[in-house]
Formats: structure tokens, sequence, C-alpha cells
């Protein structure tokens, strides 16, 4: 009785379960079978969501059932796996994601708050202290910053999984604004931080907001300008104006000295002049209505004036601000042609040329005729020191029209011009010789006139070696003998000799200084000295002799060896 209730019971539940299942699979229409295709395509909690969808009657499903149910039926239509993947992610996890935005390291300059908008939506303002921003949904995001001072910048940024926290550092670049620079008066040139722009006012420039900037204005007859300049923030293009101060010119020239005669063929021409604001001022001085100098002195002397005759000037001042002021027009008288007076020059030798400045006057002997002053002239002689004199003619001198003994006389002695030629040798000691004469043991230092020498070193155990040096072409005396001396240098080269060299028996190898040279007998080239001489041939015992090779001598060396 009892076992017939319980079989009863079982296939009741058998029943009641087959009855449910195949009633949930037609309540399904057909999402059971899509379901268990996306096993191992999508996250484990994403097909948990789905399979409760399997046993559930759509009229009893959820708001959030019943949009995953339609993102399931989207999917059986488009096939869009990633579409399905993301939907689900945001139906199941909805804001569960943070960002954490902080300003880089480059930005300390920043001082103002940057405003922060997520997906087009203001969502507060980052300053040193960071921003947070929560309930951010898993997805692609766009963030975007923007304040006075700094360009607007945009950034996309990617939350890959329910409640991730992404930090992001954020660095912005400075806002520029364009500014048009006027100036009155116009046409003036423009200074930013000390660099000079191409072109003048009106000049439009970029300058970065929140900056200080150091601005200069020049323009011709007024005064330099520098100023500060800032622009505080961004935006739309401005205007900003600059007055300049006239500079007023300078004052007119005054001359100093009188009208009339100048007692020299070579006057002082003088004047004072000042400037209202105390520049430095520059003269142009015209002569005869033609520019003879430009000057930051208040006097000139013009040269090469004639004689008794009237000559007009002026003086043009200028200031650095291309302002300037003309004086009157004035005039001199050059006083009367003076009288000449005889000098008769003389050399020894003679034959040198006598020159004043850069003129050459003659040869001595020669006699002048000059007017009365002081004179500077020079005798030069090649192969001779340039010789200079003054002579002052016409103090208590009476015109010599005879050139008889009276007239003043100027004589040269002229010494031999020599030049320092440093001979040195490689090795020292070398004996240098011109001709048959020994000068000496180099390294020496010598005196020579200017010319053209032929000079040897010789050396026991040395090849002689010559050398020609040319001395007096483009070369100063060097009376201290300082490094500027002309130098010579001889690198000498060892004598060779010739050695024969035989054995007993023959055919011996000879080794000298540890180079093989050839079997005996044989004759070689050597330099004189001493060597160390072994002699190998097979049977024989290894010879060692020591032989010593002279110069100028026939050398020749025997070996004998024996057997083993």
């Amino acid at each position: 009785m009892g076992c017939n209730s319980g079989n009863k019971s079982k296939k009741r539940s058998l029943l009641l379960f087959f009855f449910l299942f195949f009633g949930a699979l037609l309540l399904a229409q057909g999402i059971g079978p899509l379901v268990f295709d996306l096993a191992g395509q999508v996250p484990g909690t994403h097909l948990l969501a789905y399979a409760k969808l399997v046993s559930q009657a759509e009229w009893r499903d959820s708001e959030l059932q019943s949009a995953l149910r339609q993102a399931l039926l989207a999917y059986q239509q488009q096939g869009d796996l990633t579409q399905l993947t993301q939907s689900t992610q945001r139906l199941l996890f909805p804001s569960s994601c943070f960002l954490k935005l902080r300003l880089g390291e480059d930005m300390a300059w920043l001082q103002h708050p940057v405003d922060v908008t997520l997906d087009s939506k203001w969502v507060g303002q980052l300053g040193s202290a960071g921003l947070v921003i929560p309930h951010i949904e898993v997805g692609t995001h766009t963030l975007e910053y923007d304040s006075p001072v700094t360009q607007l910048q945009r950034k996309q940024v990617q939350l890959h999984q329910p409640y991730e926290i992404l930090e992001v550092p954020v660095s912005l670049s400075r806002a520029q604004r364009t500014v048009t620079l006027s100036a009155q008066p116009q046409g003036a040139s423009v200074w930013v931080n000390g660099e000079k722009q191409a072109g003048t006012t009106p000049l439009t420039l970029s300058f970065e907001v929140d900056q200080n900037y150091q601005l200069a204005f020049e323009a011709s007859g007024y005064n330099r300008l520098e100023t500060s300049f800032h622009v505080s923030q961004k935006g739309s293009a401005v205007a900003q104006s600059f007055a300049l101060v006239k500079n007023p010119p300078p004052g007119i020239p005054v001359k100093i000295q009188r009208e009339g005669k100048v007692p020299s063929i070579t006057p002082l021409l003088e004047w004072k002049c000042s400037d209202p604001d105390g520049e430095q001022l520059s003269y142009d001085v015209y002569l005869e209505g033609k520019l003879a100098t430009t000057t930051q002195a208040t006097g000139y002397s013009p040269q090469n004036l004639a004689y008794g005759k009237t000559y007009s000037w002026s003086i043009v001042a200028k200031d650095g601000h291309e302002n300037q002021t003309q004086s009157v027009e004035w005039t001199f008288v050059t006083p009367e042609l003076p009288p000449t007076f005889a000098l008769h020059i003389s050399s020894e030798p003679e034959g040198a040329q006598i020159w004043m400045a850069e003129e050459k006057l003659g040869i001595a002997p020669l006699t002048l005729d000059l007017p009365a002053g002081s004179y500077s002239l020079e005798a030069r002689k090649d192969g001779y020191v340039t010789q200079a004199q003054e002579v002052q003619l016409g103090m208590g001198q009476e015109k010599d029209f005879e050139r008889v003994p009276p007239a003043l006389n100027l004589h040269f002695e002229l010494e031999k011009q020599t030049f320092a030629l440093h001979i040195s040798s490689e090795p020292e000691g070398a004996q240098i010789w011109m001709a048959e004469e020994k000068l000496g043991i180099a390294p020496l230092t010598l005196d020579l006139p200017a010319g053209s020498y032929s000079l040897e070193a010789r050396k026991d155990g040395y090849v002689t070696q010559a050398q020609e040096v040319q001395l007096g072409t483009g070369q100063e005396k060097d009376f201290e003998r300082v490094p500027s001396a002309q130098s010579l240098h001889f690198v000498l080269e060892k004598q060779t000799c010739i050695l024969n060299i035989t054995s007993y028996p023959d055919g011996a190898e000879i080794w000298i200084g540890g180079t093989r040279f050839s079997t005996t007998p044989i004759e070689i080239s050597i330099p004189a000295g001493t060597y160390n001489l072994e002699a190998r041939k097979e049977g024989y015992i290894t010879r060692t002799q020591s032989f010593q090779v002279e110069a100028g001598k026939e050398n020749s060396l025997r070996v004998t060896l024996e057997k083993e």
C-alpha cells in the first residue's frame, strides 16, 4: 500500500517537470537555443541573466529583463555581438565607474580652475586638488577641458569593466590671443621681449594669455617707449594702442672762434651744441658745401687747405632719433703763403730713400725747400734699419736761396738690419757650417743680415745635410730672439757602411739585432755603430759575436762555427 503511494507521487512529479519544461520552451519563443549558442562568447554574468529569461514568460519580465530580452532579439536579427555585450553591460552595471582627473606636473603655472564636461555635460572644475567624476558607465566617453587661459582640449577615455577607477593626467596648452598693436605715430618698429619684429605698426601678433611681455616702440623723431604688456584671458582679436612722445631736436650749433684769419694752415674749427634731453650728439662737418667728416667731438682740423684762401663751413647736429639741426654758415681765411727754408739731407751709406709720412721725397743726398714748421722724416734702405728724425725749420733761420752752408743739414747714419735665425737639429749637437766657416753647435741662434744663405749640418756617423734659407722677406728684426724668430731644423740620417760577412763553413744564417739578413757569404749596408751578431747553421753550434762598424772604412767580419 505504501509502495503504491510513493510510486504515484513520483509519477506526478515527473509529469509536472515535463509540463513546466516544455511550457517554458514554448514561452521562450526560440530564446533558449540562442542563449545556448552564446555560452563562451559573453561574460558569465551576462549568460546567467539571459538564462533566467528562458524559463520566464515575457509578461512577467521586469523593466531590466524586458530590456535584456529586446537586446537578445536585436542580436538574433542583426548578429552584432559587440552591441549585445555593450548593451547588456550598461543594463546590468549602470554608472559603476570613476574618473580621477589631476593636473600634470607641467601645469604648475595654471592658476585658473578648468571647466570639465563629460559627454557634453558639465561635471565640475579641475584645480590643483584634482577632480573625481563618479557614476560613469562602462564604455567610451569624451572629456572636454576649457578655461579662460588654456586652449580647448577634447580627449576620449575608455572604461572597460564595472567599478573601474581610471586616473587621467591632464596637460593643457596656454591659449593665445591675437592683438593688433598700434602706435602714435604709426609706422613704429616693435620689439617683444627684446626681439625686433618684422614689420611696423599697425602690427598684428599672437600672444600667450596670462603671460607678461616687455614691449618697445621706436619711431623717427620720437623717444623710445618701453612698457609691460599682459593678456589676461583668451578671446576674440583685440587692438591696443600706444602713444610715443616726440623727441625735441638738438639746439643750434654755435661757433666758438672769431671770423677772419686763422693762425694755421690746419686750423682747429670748434663749436658748441646741446640736446634738450642731454643725449649724445654726432656732427656732420661741411667744408665748402661738402661733407668733410662725421664726429662726436666738438672740434675738427681740416687738412690740405690752400694758403690765403677763404673757406666756408657749417655744422649739422644729429641725435639718435633722426632729428637734426643745422647751423648758419661760417667762414675763415687761411694765412698767406709762408717763406720756404733749405734742408740738406744726407745718409751713410748714400742712396737712402727719404720719406715724409707716406710720401717719398727723393734719394739722399738731396736738398728740399720746405715752409717753416716741424717735420718727421724717415730714411729707408734695403738691408738697413729704417731711421726717423724730427727737424724744425724757420726757428731763427733765414731763407737760403743759394743753398749755401747756412742751410740746415740732416744726416742719417743707418745700421745694417739683421734677422734672428734659430737653428736646431735632430739629434742635437750637429755642427752648423756656412761655406767653410763653422758657425756653432745646434741648437743656436744667429743674427744675420737680410739675404739668402746655404747652411750645412754635420755630425759624425750621420749624412751631412744642407738647406737654403731666406732672411728679411716679410720678417721684422727680432732683437729679443723671441719665438717669432725664423727657424731652421735639420733632421739627420745615420750614415750607412758596407759590411762583408763570411763564415766557415759557408751558408750560415746571419742575424743582427733580431733581424735575419741572409746566408754567408753576404754584403750588407748598415749604419756605423756596435752590433751583436748571431750565426746559425744546422749541425753547428750557434755563434754570437759583438762587432763594430766604422764609417769611412772597409768593414769585414769572419765567423767560424763549430760542429755540435
